[in-house]
């Protein structure tokens, strides 16, 4: 079975075709080992576009706070939309601190981020 990828010019794998599996194949596709395709399937390893070989990715700090960014942004949203029966019951019984403790991990979360209100 050969393999073949497409890859972006920071070396990123783009997808992936098996000759015998697909009925057509980019040209701009690069065969790649068995070995290869496994790591770049896997995750984890980019395109070294120098020199042709599979090489550990290694997030940049911009890349770090992006998924940083994205996962508080989804914690937000959970406690958002999540909590409405918390929040509900805890004006219903008169709980402040339950109301108080959701606002101040919301507020803390936006901070963190510098999320705009």
């Amino acid at each position: 079975m050969a393999y073949f990828a497409q890859f972006w010019p920071d070396g990123t794998r783009i997808t992936s075709y098996v000759e015998g599996v697909h009925d057509s194949i980019p040209p701009d596709a690069i065969q790649i080992s068995d070995a290869d395709q496994a790591l770049y399937a896997g995750g984890g390893y980019i395109r070294d576009m120098v020199k042709g070989v599979p090489v550990p990715y290694v997030a940049s700090d911009a890349d770090k706070a992006a998924i940083l960014r994205a996962s508080v942004i989804a914690r937000i949203k959970e406690l958002e939309a999540g909590q409405h029966g918390v929040v509900r019951e805890a004006i219903l019984s008169g709980d402040n601190s339950k109301l108080q403790a959701i606002h101040t991990e919301i507020m803390a979360l936006q901070a963190s981020i510098s999320v705009p209100e």
